[in-house]
C-alpha cells in the first residue's frame, strides 16, 4: 500500500513540474492533503499492529503449558488422623507417648535421667501392663518397637551389651492388642551351645501376679514301674 502512495505521490509531483501556469493549484493542493491524511493513517495503523503484537504471548507447544483450575492450582491439605500410635512430636528429653486408636495411651518412654529411661504399656482401661528401661552407660540396653494396628505394641527387640562382655544378648517380646506380655525368647551372639540351649534357649511366659517373665519348665517323664 505505501509503495501504491508513493507511486501516485510521485506521479502528481511529475504533473504538478508539466503544468502549465493556469492549472488549478488548488486541485493539486487538494490531493496532496489527502495524500498526507491517507499517509498518517497508515502510520497509525502500523503502531497499533506493533503493540497488539507486541501484548499477545505466544507459546511453543514444546512448553505443554495448560492452564489448571483455580481449584487444582493449591490442592487442600488432606485431613491427619487424630490419633496415630506414633510418637508424639517431642524434644529429645520430653515425655514421648504412644496411642491407641481411640485415643487413650499405650505407652510413653519417660525422660532420659542419668543415661536411663523407662517404658511403660498400659491396657485399653490404663492399667500399666509391663515396663522395661533403656540403659545408656558402660553397658547398653536398647529397646525397639513394634505395633499392632490399634496402637498398642505387638512387639519389643531388646538388645544388651554387657560393655567388656564378649557376648551380645538379644529378647524378643510379643504382646497382645491389650499390650499384655505374651511369650518372652532370648538369643546370644555368638549363639547358644546345645548344653546351653536346653536351659537358657527356652521361653519366658508373663506371671501376671508376680510381673515378671517366668521361664518355661521342663517336665522329666520317668517311667517307674509300679510299687517301685
Amino acid at each position: 500500500m505505501q509503495d501504491r502512495l508513493f507511486i501516485h505521490l510521485f506521479s502528481l509531483f511529475l504533473l504538478a513540474c508539466n503544468t502549465s501556469p493556469n492549472t488549478d493549484l488548488e486541485e493539486i493542493k487538494t490531493e496532496l492533503a489527502q495524500l498526507h491524511a491517507k499517509m498518517d493513517s497508515l502510520k497509525v495503523t502500523q503502531i497499533d499492529t506493533v503493540i497488539k503484537i507486541d501484548t499477545v504471548l505466544i507459546l511453543p507447544k514444546a512448553f505443554g503449558t495448560k492452564t489448571l483450575p483455580k481449584s487444582q492450582t493449591q490442592p487442600k491439605p488432606q485431613p491427619q488422623p487424630k490419633h496415630q500410635h506414633q510418637p508424639k512430636p517431642s524434644l529429645p528429653n520430653d515425655t514421648i507417648f504412644y496411642y491407641y486408636s481411640n485415643g487413650k495411651i499405650s505407652g510413653k518412654f519417660h525422660p532420659w535421667k542419668d543415661e536411663e529411661r523407662l517404658l511403660e504399656l498400659f491396657d485399653l482401661y490404663g492399667v500399666k501392663t509391663f515396663e522395661a528401661t533403656e540403659i545408656r552407660k558402660s553397658y547398653s540396653v536398647g529397646l525397639r518397637l513394634s505395633f499392632h494396628p490399634n496402637g498398642s505394641v505387638s512387639k519389643i527387640e531388646e538388645s544388651s551389651n554387657p560393655g567388656a562382655s564378649l557376648y551380645t544378648y538379644q529378647a524378643v517380646m510379643k504382646f497382645s492388642t491389650t499390650n499384655n506380655p505374651e511369650v518372652r525368647t532370648e538369643s546370644r551372639t555368638p549363639m547358644y551351645s546345645i548344653e546351653e540351649m536346653m536351659t537358657k534357649g527356652r521361653p519366658y511366659f508373663w506371671n501376671k501376679k508376680e510381673f515378671r517373665w517366668v521361664q518355661q519348665e521342663i517336665v522329666v517323664e520317668t517311667n517307674t514301674p509300679p510299687g517301685g
